[in-house]
């Protein structure tokens, strides 16, 4: 399987990181160099084409830009070393279904290193499946694919209707989401590709599975159909990749910074211009002290 230069560069740098720390100052000649002087380091990129890096004992994130003719997305590679790194974050700190808010405030309330966007929990009209937050049932339906966060600290994905949320609970699972498709299982694109009712091209986020505690999360910046998407998490290395909520909510937020942006737009006649939709709660990797606190005045639209 085909693995990008990026990613090599990931997890060589992961390799040194955990290998090598604490490093000698000779260590300051290597482009990794920054991650040898604390417990947990950021540093944003220092040039254009440079990636978002954020290393700690348990986590390792590295976000690149890619651009690929007419295609364009953020990818985050994610390497998860200990449990308890992945979760949901709330808008407000308060459960969902309540008041929502933008990401980039929702991911600085949590302290996340990342966060993505969901499944949209509080809209009540697309198909559900079994949707835990916080060890509480908000529903348990069986019409979406479910990504769940098993307590191993892996995530793992579900069919619809294969698992339910009290068999969820049963298993140790405290958050699970469903909206989907599974647009790639056991390395191969899904009839969902071919046949889903949200085929069409759309901007997506998503999330796939490399291999063990390794992820590959995507936010596009283009139109991506599922298709497309499939293809872009096998071209990767994925055995697995869950589509999660897009279009005007696709937000994928690097240490309270969102990376992605959102051209203006009219829902129609009588409403406002909208950019990034606003979130009852987001998918958190890592919680960072690094991560600064949300800034007054940019937490609704």
């Amino acid at each position: 399987m085909k693995t990008c230069a990026w990613r090599r560069g990931l997890c060589l740098l992961a390799a040194v990181f955990l290998v090598c720390r604490p490093a000698s100052a000779a260590a300051a000649e290597n482009d990794a160099a920054f991650l040898f002087n604390q417990p947990e380091e950021y540093r944003r990129p220092a040039v254009e084409g440079e990636p978002w890096v954020y290393a700690s004992d348990g986590l390792t994130v590295c976000v690149r830009y890619v651009s690929e003719g007419k295609k364009r997305y953020y990818a985050a590679d994610i390497v998860v070393r200990t449990g308890g790194q992945i979760r949901s974050g709330f808008a407000f700190g308060t459960p969902p279904g309540r008041k929502p808010e933008l990401p980039e405030g929702i991911a600085r309330r949590s302290r996340a290193v990342l966060a993505l966007t969901g499944d949209f929990l509080c809209h009540h009209s697309n198909p559900k499946g079994a949707m835990v937050r916080g060890g509480k049932v908000y529903y348990d339906e069986r019409e979406a694919d479910v990504l769940a966060v098993l307590p191993s600290g892996e995530l793992a994905v579900y069919k619809a209707g294969s698992v339910t949320a009290q068999t969820l609970l049963d298993s140790g699972v405290s958050d699970s989401l469903a909206f989907g498709p599974i647009v790639l299982q056991d390395g191969v694109p899904t009839a969902a590709c071919r046949e889903h009712a949200l085929r069409a091209g759309n901007l997506r986020t998503a999330v796939g599975r490399i291999g063990e505690g390794h992820y590959l999360a995507v936010a596009t910046t283009t139109g991506f159909t599922f298709p497309e998407l499939a293809a872009l998490f096998a071209r990767e290395g994925c055995t697995w990749a869950y589509n999660l909520d897009g279009g005007h909510s696709c937000a994928l937020v690097m240490m309270g910074e969102q990376l992605n942006a959102h051209a203006p737009f009219k829902l129609g006649e009588d409403e406002p211009v909208m950019k990034q939709r606003p979130l009852p709660d987001m998918l958190i990797f890592g919680q960072s002290g690094l991560c600064p606190a949300p800034a007054q005045g940019r937490t609704q639209k």
